[in-house]
């Protein structure tokens, strides 16, 4: 059985979805490529939830899995 939200709960995920939906807008209507659009999302998304990081794993332009990461993430290389 699902629990039930309270209403602030609900009120923050209406802010979240339109924090979201306003930057994916914006992207859209500037014609940014999905890198560049995560560049602004993410760090909006950190701010939004106060989280340390955040991250989005989901097909590239050339449909290819790709994990976007905010900060971003050290590369294989450098992690030796």
């Amino acid at each position: 059985m699902a629990s039930e939200q309270t209403p602030e709960q609900l009120r923050q995920l209406l802010a979240l979805r339109s924090t979201v939906d306003t930057v994916l807008e914006e992207c859209q209507q500037k014609r940014r490529s999905l890198y560049q659009t995560t560049q602004i999302l993410l760090p909006a998304l950190q701010d939004f939830l106060g989280a340390s990081s955040v991250f989005l794993q989901t097909y590239n332009e050339e449909l290819t899995l790709t994990l976007y990461a905010h900060p971003e993430l050290p590369s294989a290389n450098e992690l030796d």
